[in-house]
């Protein structure tokens, strides 16, 4: 029966009230409901924290890949709850699910964005084409809120990755920009230099050239992309260089005495306050000299100045060193060479006592070791049947390899003088020679020995009453210059302790020297892995077996503990400097160089300077230098693997950009040297001339040709010239496969190297000389250089036949019978030269004038889709910025294809100004704002450096006339900025097409002929393309 419990009382703390005496059965009942609910909520809570538990579980063993896949409803795969799941366990499993959906498709998102930056990190629109494209993967699967986060997610990680692209692009266009203006700036000082040290006409085309540069740096300035003050500083310093060179000149000209060249420095430096107490007429006149030049190509744009107004308080320190370096006289010469010596011996001193510390280090190691290396074969050469020859001259080739670098360090280190090396070079020589002398001593009787030694003589008694062995050993000491008569008495000391000489000290010698062998061979064992730790306890304590009751040996064996302590110490470093980090020799290098001195530990981690300095604390000098050197010589040989490396590298590149057509002259002339060698290319053989071959050369004009060529212009004459001739014109008039023709030559050849070799070539083609060198010969007769006088005369006859009012050689070209409105600044700078080369020769009037349109018409090009601010107001049909100027048809196909496909994303398209014609449709439905590129650099000379900025054109009448409006992306937004196209980067995935140079010359083909034609790092052309 069930056991009755009975109520216990309790007390309360409450009210006073009625309290109910009923009893039914109603009351009975709603007890038990009451207990029945307790009983059954406390059961659900422990059934609802089981079904939550089941539900998150399930969803977290779900695999990740469900995540990505989505029913025909557009929900994730993984949503669906397993088959009897209650409402808890699939509320549960549903909100595990949803946020481990948001993590995988957040994480898959940001891996992809990133994953396609690294692979667009120049082509920010690239990026955009195909992250759009993974995102409509998942948009399109996927439907509701999913989809709706996927996209929100997606774009806002598209579009921050987008934006930082983009800046990085502007950045890193800024960068080459901002850097290309400040390095052709630099140039042109020398330029201007030159010019201003040609007198006046030349001092005016300099300050004409100048001014153009400040103006190219002034746009930087407003582009953001130098700083404030930039144009000024380049004034300032091209001013100060074109005054101090036109100066400098002046002086040479007209031999200025030491005295006028006093006055002339004395008026520059006080600003021309002195000028009333100038005695010199010329001085006067070069101080005040007024020069004329052009800025623009107008009557309006001529300015005016003078050397006074060149000079600033910004800039006369500079011009005043330029002047007293040319003009200071002998003395001031060695007084800055004084000077200057000075400054170089004090920078020595520090770095040679550097050098001489650690050289007394390697010192006295190295007498130790050698000394230890002498005992061993003194032991061998005294044995039975040993050669005691080869031992005599073993000891002197180490003595002299030791004076050897004593020498070398005595020249080389100014703080380690003769006093010192020769005390160290007689030290270590005592103690190579001893355990030789005692060991012949120890062959008889030592006193006789020394009685014959101090005689050196063989005809002396003591050398007759001596052991064969000793009278061999004073036979040898004398023959290898070991010793003489002089030096004899003093290893009598050391000779007379070896006269009680027992077998029972030889025998402690060859113990020991026993005992240096084992533990050399135990160390390479150590080192190599075949011994451990238990092998080296084993060593010492059978040292310590057979060393038992001998003197002195304490030092001997720490000695030896001390090259496996190093061993450890180097295992420890070697482990170091494996990790990815470390693994370079720059680290190494900083490594060996903080053990050796302790200095300069700054590039360790502070982790790893701990470990360092632990190793090291207990090292003796002698310790840390054997490791350092070790680690130096690691250093070097992974400095090789690196270098090789790197080269191995630069050559992939230089063959990409070879087939390109984008390395520099001289890069291009190697390889096409080097390629060409390997294929069996033989300018006198024809048959060799196949069409790759050809193909290479118009890539590159191969370096011993181009020689040879330049030669021939010269001399009139070279090996195979008839070739060489014929060989320059398939490339001055090269055809690609799509048959276009093109000049390949201008690279490689000046303007006056390409104008002989093609009068020499029509000379020859029109059958007016017999061969090569009879057409060079009347092509340098036509062109051969005048007097002053013949060229003052005919450039004078020129001028007035072309016009009374053309007074010099930019008049000339401005004419409207020469250049008309085609001229401007530009073309006068790059004409110039050219034009007073023509007018220097006997060509016809109109003949010149002729040249002189051809090569404008070669160099400018119809602009098309170029707008060239730069030029002339009804000349901008043609610049020398025209895509057809920087680039083969191929090319420029691939790069207008490439700016347009970026510029129609955002509703433009490029616009050929010329021919007033677009890319697409400009007008209607669809229709397209239309886009001109404007070269940013008007003074760059090198293609894939230029950077045109897009600009819009907006129409503003029916009769064609436009303004240009600057592009702007994103435009009132946080992304706002502008876009521009650089060659170089347009071109970085372009691979070559049919009509290209290039075509079938693959980077593969190329490199392995580079490569079988370079036997060393950085080429061999040692083998020339053979000429006859």
């Amino acid at each position: 029966m069930a056991e009755v419990i009975r109520r216990k009382g309790t007390a309360t703390n409450q009210r006073i009230g009625v309290v109910s005496f009923d009893t039914d059965a109603g009351a009975t009942g709603r007890a038990y409901q009451n207990a029945g609910e307790e009983i059954r909520s406390k059961a659900y809570r422990i059934d609802a924290a089981a079904a939550e538990k089941a539900g998150t579980d399930a969803a977290n063993a779900i695999e990740t890949s469900k995540f990505k896949a989505f029913d025909a409803d557009g929900n994730p795969v993984a949503l669906k709850a397993p088959e009897g799941f209650g409402r808890i366990a699939r509320e549960a499993y549903q909100k595990v699910v949803e946020q481990r959906f948001v993590d995988t498709m957040d994480t898959d998102i940001r891996l992809e964005a990133q994953r396609l930056r690294v692979k667009h990190d120049r082509n920010p629109l690239g990026f955009q084409n195909e992250m759009d494209a993974y995102l409509q993967t998942f948009s399109k699967t996927s439907d509701g809120r999913f989809k709706e986060y996927v996209n929100k997610i997606g774009n806002a990680v598209k579009e921050s990755t987008y934006v930082g692209l983009l800046e990085t692009q502007r950045n890193r266009s800024r960068k080459n920009n901002g850097e290309f203006i400040a390095k052709t700036n630099d140039e042109s000082l020398n330029k201007i230099a030159v010019m201003a040290n040609n007198g006046v006409d030349g001092t005016e085309d300099a300050l004409a050239y100048a001014y153009q540069r400040a103006v190219a740096t002034q746009s930087g300035v407003d582009s953001d992309i130098l700083i404030d003050g930039a144009t000024e500083n380049y004034i300032d310093q091209s001013a100060g260089q074109i005054a101090s060179s036109f100066v400098i000149g002046e002086a040479s000209r007209q031999n200025l005495t030491q005295l006028e060249r006093a006055e002339l420095t004395n008026l520059i430096s006080t600003f021309g306050a002195s000028l009333p107490n100038v005695k010199s007429d010329k001085v006067k006149k070069i101080y005040q000299q007024t020069f004329y030049f052009n800025t623009d190509g107008t009557e309006e744009g001529v300015r005016k100045t003078t050397i006074q107004e060149m000079i600033k308080g910004s800039n006369r320190r500079t011009v005043m060193g330029e002047l007293n370096a040319a003009f200071s006289d002998a003395d001031n010469i060695l007084a800055i060479e004084r000077r200057n010596k000075a400054f170089d011996e004090e920078l020595t001193r520090v770095s040679d006592q550097e050098r001489e510390d650690k050289f007394i280090g390697t010192v006295f190691s190295a007498i130790d070791e050698n000394t230890l290396y002498a005992s061993q074969q003194s032991r061998s050469g005294f044995a039975e049947g040993g050669d005691l020859e080869q031992t005599a001259f073993n000891i002197s080739r180490k003595i002299k390899q030791f004076n050897n670098r004593v020498d070398t360090e005595v020249i080389e280190n100014s703080q380690y003088n003769t006093a010192e090396g020769q005390r160290d070079k007689t030290a270590h020589e005592k103690a190579l020679i001893l355990p030789f002398i005692k060991r012949a001593a120890a062959t008889g009787d030592s006193a006789n020995f020394i009685a014959a030694l101090q005689t050196m003589s063989t005809s002396s008694d003591a050398y007759a009453q001596a052991t064969l062995q000793q009278q061999e050993a004073i036979v040898l000491l004398d023959k290898y210059n070991l010793l003489d008569e002089n030096t004899a008495g003093e290893f009598s000391a050391e000779i007379n302790k070896s006269t009680s000489a027992t077998v029972e000290q030889l025998k402690r010698e060859n113990i020991l020297l026993d005992l240096d062998k084992d533990a050399r061979d135990l160390l390479v064992d150590y080192q190599n892995g075949k011994a451990n730790v238990a092998d080296i306890r084993k060593y010492f304590n059978n040292f310590d077996t057979v060393t038992k009751g001998m003197l002195g040996v304490a030092q001997i064996k720490e000695k030896l503990k001390q090259r496996f302590e190093v061993e450890d110490v180097q295992n420890t470093l070697n482990n170091l400097m494996a990790s990815p980090t470390n693994n370079n020799s720059s680290f190494m290098k900083s490594l060996a160089y903080y053990i050796r001195t302790g200095k300069d530990g700054e590039f360790l981690k502070t982790q790893n300077k701990e470990i360092v300095d632990n190793l090291i604390k207990d090292l003796l000098d002698e310790q840390k230098f054997s490791i350092a050197s070790r680690i130096e010589k690691e250093a070097v040989d992974k400095y090789g693997l690196e270098e090789k490396a790197r080269k191995e590298a630069e050559f992939a590149q230089e063959i990409e950009l070879f087939r390109l057509g984008q390395t520099t002259p001289a890069k291009a002339s190697e390889v096409s040297q080097l390629i060409l060698n390997e294929k069996g290319f033989n300018i006198a053989n024809r048959d060799t001339w196949t069409e790759d071959n050809l193909r290479i050369s118009a890539l590159g004009m191969p370096e011993n040709i181009v020689n040879s060529l330049k030669t021939f212009t010269n001399l009139g004459d070279a090996p195979n010239a008839d070739n060489l001739l014929d060989f320059w014109g398939m490339m001055f008039q090269y055809r690609t496969p799509k048959g276009d023709v093109i000049n390949t030559t201008e690279r490689f050849f000046s303007d006056e190297e390409n104008l002989k070799l093609r009068y020499a070539l029509g000379s020859r083609v029109q059958g007016r000389t017999a061969n090569a060198q009879e057409a060079m010969t009347e092509t340098n007769k036509l062109f051969q250089e005048p007097t002053k006088t013949e060229a003052d005369l005919r450039r004078a006859k020129l001028f007035a036949s072309t016009s009374k009012d053309v007074k010099n050689v930019q008049d000339f070209l401005r004419h409207k019978s020469v250049l008309g409105r085609d001229y401007d600044l530009a073309t006068s700078a790059e004409l110039g030269a050219y034009t007073e080369f023509l007018i220097a020769s006997n060509l016809p009037y109109e003949q010149i004038k002729a040249e002189i349109k051809q090569k404008f018409e070669q160099r400018y090009k119809e602009a098309q889709y170029v707008l060239d601010q730069s030029r002339p107001v009804g000349s901008k049909s043609r610049t020398r910025h025209a895509l057809d100027a920087y680039l083969p048809p191929a090319e420029k196909e691939f790069f207008v294809n490439s700016v347009e496909s970026q510029l129609s994303q955002f509703g433009f398209t490029l616009y050929d100004h010329v021919n007033e014609r677009p890319i697409a449709n400009i007008t209607g439905e669809g229709a397209k704002i239309p886009v001109v590129l404007m070269p940013m650099f008007p003074q760059l000379v090198r293609p894939e450096d230029q950077t045109f900025m897009p600009m819009k054109l907006m129409f503003v009448d029916d009769l064609g006339t436009y303004e240009l409006q600057e592009i702007i992306i994103h435009e009132g937004t946080e992304k706002q900025m502008t876009i521009a196209f650089q060659i170089s980067d347009e071109m970085k995935n372009y691979i070559g097409s049919a009509d290209s140079v290039g075509e079938r010359l693959s980077a593969e083909e190329l490199k392995k002929l580079f490569d079988q034609a370079t036997t060393l790092l950085g080429g061999n052309r040692a083998k020339p393309v053979p000429l006859y």
